[in-house]
């Protein structure tokens, strides 16, 4: 094996972190010189917000948890064949997994964070399952987002056929990425049918945690089609999935994603979608946080 001077291996090592930077610093710059250009109205979002019904952030969290107990369900199904967790457990990894994963790119925290709540000998077993989770969750998002690419050309007549070059290679990559790590991992063995009810709890989740552009952009009187609504989410879920930037750092991403995709009413789709991310990522992640104290107890218990 050909082994590279010291300074060339440090520099690989950084390398994803300065790709994250760029994209990020990249994505903050297109949008301050899109909102230079361009006349909004900013008050707009304030009073926006200042007359939603008070049950609306209420009722987005209790769907945001209702997606993440989906997704507790799902995690309890996929080490069920080698190891008993319990539900109230699962709820708790999955939610201190993403806190961890907060801060990694493509949620690579949730590895490590899974794999130390289990004994050393179930590691590599966990390991498998979590990326069985990850990729189900994401293979479903591709589907329905080319789906909805689709739609989307075909309700605005936009010229988004750019992006169907974008997704394929996507794709591509990912059943490339996935093929590797299925070899590495050993994913040849497991069985077909955990696939498939993992898709289906995968499904199931995607379908609640979307559901919450639906309530805000309801509530905020969005004046779009409930088709061109619904492909514009799958479409948006779709392009920020496919980029690995660090969630605490990918707002800007989506702010930018929103404004391309969505048509009309800049200042509403503004404001759902810095609902959705407080709601879905935020959320999800303070909860974690505060869950962590409990993270040594679970350890004790499966030690």
């Amino acid at each position: 094996m050909r082994n590279f001077p010291p300074v060339l291996n440090k520099s690989k090592q950084y390398l994803p972190l300065l790709l994250k930077i760029l994209v990020f610093a990249g994505c903050t710059a297109v949008l301050v010189f899109k909102f230079q250009d361009s006349e909004y109205n900013w008050y707009r979002i304030f009073e926006e917000l200042a007359s939603l019904p008070w049950f609306i952030l209420p009722l987005l969290m209790c769907v945001s948890l209702a997606s993440w107990l989906v997704e507790s369900k799902k995690w309890q199904f996929l080490v069920g064949d080698f190891y008993g967790l319990r539900f109230r457990e699962s709820v708790l990894q999955n939610l201190t997994a993403q806190a961890a994963s907060f801060i990694t790119p493509l949620r690579s925290g949730e590895f490590v964070a899974k794999a130390l709540y289990f004994p050393k000998s179930l590691r590599k077993q966990v390991t498998q399952r979590v990326f069985i989770g990850n990729f189900s969750q994401m293979a479903v998002t591709v589907a329905v987002g080319i789906i909805g690419l689709f739609v989307y050309e075909q309700e605005l007549m936009d010229d988004t056929w750019k992006y169907v070059g974008l997704i394929i290679l996507t794709g591509l990559l990912i059943f490339l990425a996935y093929s590797w790590v299925r070899k590495k991992l050993g994913l040849n063995a497991v069985r077909s049918d955990l696939w498939f009810k993992t898709v289906g709890f995968s499904t199931l989740r995607y379908l609640i945690f979307s559901s919450n552009w639906l309530l805000v952009l309801g509530v905020l009187y969005y004046d779009q089609s409930i088709v061109t609504i619904l492909s514009c989410i799958t479409v948006w879920y779709l392009l920020i999935s496919t980029i690995p930037l660090i969630q605490i750092l990918d707002l800007p991403v989506r702010i930018l994603a929103v404004v391309t995709i969505f048509p009309g009413d800049t200042e509403i789709v503004l404001l759902a979608t810095t609902l959705i991310w407080i709601t879905n990522t935020v959320f999800p992640t303070v909860l974690g946080c505060a869950l962590l104290p409990f993270k040594s107890r679970i350890e004790l218990e499966t030690a």
